[in-house]
This record gives structure tokens, sequence and C-alpha cells, in this order.
């Protein structure tokens, strides 16, 4: 069962009858626990194609990534190479062979649940 639901009644009218329907949209997030992103935490990531989210402390998500070797990736991020992940302090990830599929996926969860992208692929997006 997904953890993140978001539940919205909506007035529908069937044949002249007006009835009230919930509809319970799901942000099917990655079913890891989130990591702190430190060398320790990163070793337990295996060097395999996965997707992966970036949360600030907050564990909110920052951002949404595929990537055909899990391990090195999120360890560049930690990094810190790049500025755009300076609030980034947990990961998790799944490890799946189709990893741009899954990717799509989770992208179009969340924009669904949040009305947009992760404020970093948000940003990446736009140039």
């Amino acid at each position: 069962m997904p953890r993140n639901h978001n539940v919205k009644t909506e007035q529908v009218n069937i044949f002249s009858l007006t009835a009230r329907v919930q509809r319970i949209y799901y942000f099917m997030a990655i079913a890891d626990n989130w990591r702190k992103l430190i060398p320790e935490q990163i070793l337990n990531a295996p060097d395999v194609p996965g997707v992966y989210e970036l949360s600030d402390i907050l564990q909110d998500v920052l951002y949404i990534g595929h990537t055909s070797t899990l391990n090195q990736t999120i360890q560049q991020i930690a990094d810190r190479k790049d500025p755009d992940f300076a609030m980034a302090t947990f990961f998790r990830f799944a490890a799946v062979k189709e990893h741009e599929q899954e990717y799509q996926k989770l992208l179009e969860e969340y924009k669904q649940k949040n009305g947009g992208l992760p404020p970093i692929n948000k940003k990446k997006e736009q140039g």
C-alpha cells in the first residue's frame, strides 16, 4: 500500500443525480527507507541500474533520477560538485533494470500529486 496519498472529494452529476465521489491519488514513491547522504550509507547502494530520490532535511523530495550505476551516481552527488544538490540530505533507491521507464512513472506520479516536478528536476529541465 503506498504511503503518500491525497483524498479529494468532487461533485459528480450522473443522469441528473448528484453524488459525492472520493478519488484517491497516490504517489508511488520508492519503497525504501531514507538514508543519510554520507559515504557509509552510499556503500549500501549497489552498482546496478535503478532509480533514486533525493530529499532535504525534512525528507521532502528534491529530485528524482535514474542511472545505470546507482552507487557511482549517488557518490558523485554526495561529492557536491553540482551546486543544485547542495540541499540534498537523504536518498533512497530502487534497483530496476528498466530504470528509464520507472523514472518516467515516478516523475508522472509526482507531478499528479504535487502539480509539477520536484524542484531540482524543474530547474534542470528549464535549462
